[in-house]
């Protein structure tokens, strides 16, 4: 029997391995004339998805005429609307989109004479589709466009042999230009990000071709500040970029390996990862195992949880291919996409290539790009969703709760954990310890610990594609500290009060143990005598550490409280006394005094060396500027003195137009800090989940008991805000805490009365 379950548990941790590519959701086709392809997809805030590429009559020797395309669909690939832009017998093509803060959109792109004499082109767009505007900027291409925070625009390219970089205004007129060149070859950027102190763009150079990015200063019209070329490959280029979890850039194009004595031409999806200063961290090619096929990726998308995805075109079927990878660049799958057959089965098309891709809003995979109709022989511009990845098991409930254990020998837990599975398969439960399998298909179990040592007790639950697992690791030891009061390390008192430090040991029979208190900070350090509690007084305000020891024999096991010893103050916020915020912020400082009701008590605060204008216990700040900042509150009470420091480093935000959200998003639950705070009858709670997750907000007062609650339900991934009602609490601090699945985040707020 021993032998069957290391053979089953085998044959289980081999499926764990295997990923599943997601399947197709739907794929919809959309047509204006003969010839039609689409560049670019962009989702609204409102929802749904706009399209921008080119459209043409036919394909008839001399017709050299196109217009640009744009479409706009909901979210289920429905058709809103279908315009095109362009002047008579020019060619006007669509690179790439974005949705505008003013409403509407901006499209970037070409128009004029093909193949030669194209002009620098973008189209203002109304939400409903009409053309506002339409302005050209001298001979070239533009590939990529993005909305700065500050509502100007910028536009990338390539004109004449060189990239360029163009700055405009709401009204299409241009602000500044700047060309860029890399020791005189001919190059060109195809994707650019906003980052902090300016843009970094992507793209290549060629003769031969290298993978080329830079990074551009805003604020100084386009100066350079980094300059870097990525040539360990025989020929690459870019054609995307990122923001990398973890910071830094993620760069989405092509290795290209000349034909040769052995080999024909063939090429490869390449993700190369760089720093923010542009150094590479890690390169990686991807094939889709057709030899020597010609694979060209046209875009990459970061995943708000985890890594990324490519999409682009695969020769070796004739289609496109997509590529699932971790953070580190590691494949998680990949899917070929080509055939498109009707109900019955019969194929009645095929899509030829993605061009670009995005995160859905329920996570979702939508792809852009080109397909052909086989039956009529026409292009069509195509959209393909495809539904989110198939998820691990989902572990809600585990107890105990704490996985960190300290036991005597002798002594039994019970381990259970409960999981739901996110597709509504059947779970296997398998418990094990070490080398010894424990149990399958439970979802409790008993451990009993006879020997000292160190033991982890792990639960793996399996879908039979997926696991997820939890480890307890539990330490069994002749003794250990088993309570301590104040529960609380970190405690803010006033000047004069008493607290009783107290702890309680846990141990096998005949032990004896020898105890020993020390005080350090403002009045000396110095020991003082106790058994297992001690009641001090603290007179002097400052910070002060009571530290007791517990020992047996050579053993010794200590533990520390940091005490904050104020005459005036007793709270105050932020609690963290050093923050980082992005520039235009405006955050509110305040300090809580013992005695609210003191006649004496003044107030006064400084910004860096320079006084406010304020001489209450609060204080509202517009930090309009980068740079460092010091906020200085003194509270005054007759001969004694609080003062209470905060630093507050402000950056340039990390919003980028061409994303949705900011640049670098969280990739994990995030309850953000309640506004206002302090509050009165209600306050603003902003909340991130990475996944669709049951929601629940609870406030709990100081003691840890449950105040009041609200159960939000099944949200689906995304950044939330919901208004929660405070009226009902009485003055004082509480505890905020954001439930969502197995995740929980904490959050102080104050309510004022």
């Amino acid at each position: 029997m021993y032998r069957l379950i290391l053979i089953l548990f085998a044959i289980f941790t081999l499926i764990t391995t295997v990923y599943a590519q997601p399947p197709i959701g739907w794929i919809n086709a959309y047509m204006s004339n003969n010839i039609n392809g689409f560049s670019d997809i962009y989702p609204p805030a409102a929802g749904g998805y706009v399209m921008c590429g080119k459209t043409q009559a036919n394909n008839v020797a001399g017709d050299n005429s196109a217009e640009m395309w744009a479409v706009r669909i909901d979210n289920d690939g429905n058709e809103i609307w279908n315009r095109t832009f362009g002047l008579n017998d020019e060619w006007d093509t669509g690179w790439s989109i974005i949705e505008v803060d003013e409403g509407g959109f901006l499209a970037g792109g070409s128009s004029g004479d093909y193949p030669g004499d194209n002009q620098i082109a973008a189209w203002r767009i109304t939400e409903e589709g009409e053309q506002l505007w339409f302005r050209t900027y001298g001979l070239g291409t533009c590939y990529a466009i993005i909305e700065l925070k500050s509502g100007e625009y910028l536009l990338t390219g390539k004109r004449n042999r060189t990239g360029f970089l163009i700055c405009i205004n709401g009204e299409g007129e241009p602000l500044w230009a700047r060309d860029f060149e890399h020791e005189g070859r001919s190059g060109k950027f195809v994707a650019m990000r906003e980052t902090l102190g300016g843009v970094v763009l992507a793209g290549s150079i060629s003769q031969p071709y290298v993978g080329w990015s830079v990074k551009a200063s805003i604020e100084n019209e386009g100066n350079v500040i980094w300059d870097r070329t990525y040539d360990n490959f025989i020929a690459q280029s870019y054609n995307s970029i990122v923001s990398g979890h973890n910071g830094g850039f993620v760069l989405g194009g092509t290795m290209n390996i000349p034909a040769g004595p052995w080999i024909e031409r063939q090429s490869d999806y390449l993700a190369v990862k760089i720093s923010n200063e542009g150094d590479p961290l890690w390169n990686r090619c991807y094939n889709f195992g057709d030899g020597e096929a010609t694979e060209v990726c046209r875009s990459i998308e970061r995943l708000p949880v985890d890594g990324y995805v490519l999409v682009g075109h695969v020769a070796g079927f004739n289609g496109a291919g997509v590529t699932r990878i971790t953070s580190n660049g590691v494949v998680r799958w990949q899917g070929e996409y080509s055939d498109i057959t009707d109900a019955d089965g019969n194929r009645i098309g095929q899509i030829q290539d993605l061009t670009s891709v995005i995160v859905g809003q329920d996570q979702s995979l939508i792809s852009s790009g080109w397909g052909l109709y086989i039956g009529e022989a026409a292009n069509y511009g195509m959209v393909l969703k495809l539904e989110p990845e198939i998820l691990a098991p989902l572990v809600f409930e585990w107890s105990p709760e704490d996985t960190i254990l300290t036991v005597l020998p002798g002594d039994s837990i019970q381990f259970t954990v409960n999981a739901i599975d996110q597709q509504d398969d059947e779970m296997n439960y398998l418990w094990f310890m070490g080398e010894d399998t424990l149990s399958i298909n439970n979802t409790t179990r008993f451990v009993h610990f006879e020997e000292l040592g160190d033991y982890d007790v792990v639960c793996q639950v399996s879908d039979g594609e997926f696991t997820t697992e939890i480890t307890w690791h539990i330490t069994v030891r002749d003794w250990y500290i088993d309570m301590f009061q104040p529960e609380s390390t970190e405690i803010t008192i006033r000047r004069g009060s008493w607290i009783d430090f107290t702890h309680q040991v846990r141990a096998i029979e005949d032990l004896e143990f020898e105890y020993q208190w020390d005080h350090f900070g403002r009045g000396g350090n110095f020991e003082f005598e106790g058994e297992d509690s001690i009641r001090y007084n603290f007179d002097l305000s400052g910070d002060h550490i009571i530290r007791a020891w517990i020992t047996n024999d050579e053993e010794r096991q200590t533990i520390e409280w940091d005490v904050n010893v104020h005459s005036i103050i007793w709270w105050w916020w932020p609690h963290e006394l050093v923050m980082s915020a992005p520039v235009d912020t405006t955050m509110v400082f305040e300090v809580f005094p013992f005695n609210e009701e003191s006649d004496s008590l003044d107030y006064s605060w400084f910004l860096n060396d320079e006084i406010l204008e304020s001489d209450s216990s609060f204080i509202e700040i517009l930090f309009s500027e980068t740079g460092q900042y010091v906020i200085t509150a003194y509270a005054e009470e007759g001969i004694e003195i609080d003062t209470i420091r905060w630093a507050v480093n402000v950056l340039e935000r990390s919003f980028t137009a061409d994303e949705m959200g900011f640049a670098d998003v969280p990739t994990s639950v995030t309850l953000y800090p309640p506004t206002p705070n302090p509050c009165n009858s209600q306050a603003q709670i902003e909340f991130y989940v990475p996944e669709t997750n049951d929601v629940r907000i609870a406030i709990f007062d100081q003691n840890g008991r449950l105040v009041t609650g609200l159960d939000k339900g099944k949200l689906p991934a995304g950044c939330h805000k919901i208004m929660l009602e405070t009226k009902g609490l009485s003055t004082g601090l509480y505890l905020l805490q954001l439930t969502a699945g197995t995740d929980r985040q904490l959050q102080k707020i104050i309510v004022i009365k």
